[in-house]
């Protein structure tokens, strides 16, 4: 992660998307890599009633 100014081997966030079509065939696939002290990661779950 030179490019990053990080340290090699240091945590970080790694995100894997992929965008597609209508019929569900892959049009695109994309990644990003976030070095450890520039994400912040926030989750929200809500229980519903069963």
């Amino acid at each position: 992660m030179h490019c990053f100014k990080a340290q090699s081997g240091a945590l970080g966030l790694a995100i894997i998307r992929q965008y597609r079509d209508e019929p569900g065939g892959l049009i695109a696939v994309s990644e990003s890599v976030y070095p450890t002290d520039r994400f912040t990661l926030t989750m929200q779950m809500k229980r519903d009633k069963v």
